[in-house]
């Protein structure tokens, strides 16, 4: 390998930010059912993950004084991979949570829903075939 050219060594993390991290903290703890494993109140950061894990979703209070490129609702989409993705979007629609469209079925590959926050950050359940 060409040690002088430029790669991404690993992916980091993934994060958005909210406007409000008790509004936050509470839409992706108790309406999606994801794991709190890290809340810093003093630092406005928390930490979810699924319960049997893989990449954790880390969140931010965003900063009204701060850098408007990280505003709230301007983000990559995040998935959460289910299994009755049908179910799922029901029981979050029974809950409150906007989604957008109807569930795209890609044959073969998988089911898609998207959905947003109270920030508008958009997220999308997965179920995979």
């Amino acid at each position: 390998m060409d040690t002088k050219k430029k790669v991404v060594n690993q992916i980091g993390i993934s994060w958005i930010t909210t406007q409000d991290s008790e509004k936050a903290k509470t839409f992706f703890q108790d309406t999606l059912g994801l794991k709190l494993v890290k809340d810093i109140p003093e630092m406005g950061w928390m930490e979810f993950e699924g319960h049997n894990g893989g990449i954790a979703l880390r969140i931010g209070q965003s900063n009204p004084q701060g850098d408007e490129v990280l505003k709230p609702g301007q983000n990559a989409i995040i998935t959460f991979e289910v299994t009755n993705i049908e179910g799922f979007k029901e029981e979050l629609e029974s809950k409150g949570v906007t989604f957008h469209g109807p569930i795209m079925d890609i044959p073969g590959v998988c089911k898609l829903a998207l959905f947003t926050d109270s920030d508008n950050n958009r997220f999308q359940l997965v179920e995979n075939y």
